[in-house]
C-alpha cells in the first residue's frame, strides 16, 4: 500500500496544483479582459482631443494572481481598439509538460466612439420636428 501510495499522492498533487494554476490563469484573462473593454469604453466617450497616456490601463487594473510583466496599447478612430499583453510568471511547474513557458494573455477590445450628449439632442430634435409637422 506504502509503494502504490508513493506514486499515486504525488501525481495527484502535481493534478490539484495544475487545476488551480488553470483556474488563477482564467481568472487572469476575464480580468484582464474585462479591464481593456472598460478602458476601451471610457476612452470612446470622452469628449473633446486628450493625449492617450501609455499604462493608462496597468495603473487602474485590479490585483491579479500570476501576471509578471503587462502592457496595453490604445488606437482610435472611429472605434477604439485596446489591445493588451500580459506574461504569467508560472513558478511551480515552470519549464515542464504540464506548464509550458510562454503562457500568456493577448486579447483586444474595442468600443465605438460616441457622444451620448449629442446623440439625446439629435433624438430630442427629431422628435421636436415631428411633433411640428403633425400639427401642421
Amino acid at each position: 500500500m506504502t509503494a502504490e501510495a508513493s506514486f499515486i499522492v504525488p501525481m495527484a498533487l502535481c493534478l490539484v496544483v495544475f487545476v488551480l494554476y488553470l483556474a488563477f490563469y482564467m481568472y487572469d484573462r476575464c480580468a484582464v479582459e474585462q479591464d481593456a473593454y472598460i478602458h476601451a469604453y471610457q476612452k470612446s466617450i470622452e469628449r473633446g482631443h486628450t493625449q492617450h497616456r501609455e499604462g493608462d490601463l496597468s495603473e487602474s487594473r485590479r490585483s491579479t494572481f500570476l501576471l509578471a510583466s503587462f502592457s496595453e496599447k490604445l488606437e482610435t478612430g472611429l472605434t477604439v481598439r485596446c489591445r493588451v499583453r500580459a506574461e504569467l510568471a508560472a513558478t511551480v511547474f515552470r519549464g515542464y509538460f504540464l506548464m509550458p513557458e510562454g503562457w500568456g494573455i493577448d486579447t483586444a477590445q474595442q468600443a465605438r466612439k460616441s457622444d451620448p450628449p449629442h446623440s439625446f439632442r439629435r433624438a430630442r430634435r427629431i422628435a421636436a420636428l415631428l411633433r411640428m409637422a403633425q400639427e401642421d
